[in-house]
């Protein structure tokens, strides 16, 4: 009568480690599986928002494939994810990006190829 009271459910299998994710990633990107190792630190990124190590390896794999805005992005998120840990990715972002294109930045002005005319103009 009250079997259906007591019926078992089936356990779902718990969620995969981070660390596994990741790990598994950060091999498949090894490898040069690189939309795979994309795959798998965008789903440790989804998981756990401030992971520091799947930002990172995500602006790592951009700047790999050309594409330093993005690259530039995903290092943000990890400096705000581990604002002590200083990483060389920002920098080579940002060096790897067009000056027009850098955020904040206006074109450079024609003829003026440093800052250095602008503070001290010629006479």
């Amino acid at each position: 009568m009250f079997g259906w009271l007591f019926r078992r459910q089936p356990r779902s299998a718990p969620p995969p480690d981070a660390g596994a994710v990741l790990a598994q990633a950060y091999a498949h990107h090894q490898a040069g599986r690189l939309a795979e190792a994309r795959a798998g630190y965008e789903a440790v990124l989804a998981a756990q928002p401030a992971s520091f190590d799947a930002a990172h390896m995500l602006a790592v794999l951009a700047l790999q494939a050309g594409r330093p805005l993005e690259a530039l992005g995903f290092a943000r998120r990890a400096v705000q994810a581990r604002p002590a840990t200083p990483t060389s990715t920002t920098r080579s972002a940002k060096r790897a990006a067009p000056p027009a294109t850098r955020p904040g930045r206006s074109p450079p002005i024609a003829g003026r190829s440093s800052w250095i005319p602008r503070i001290f103009p010629r006479a």
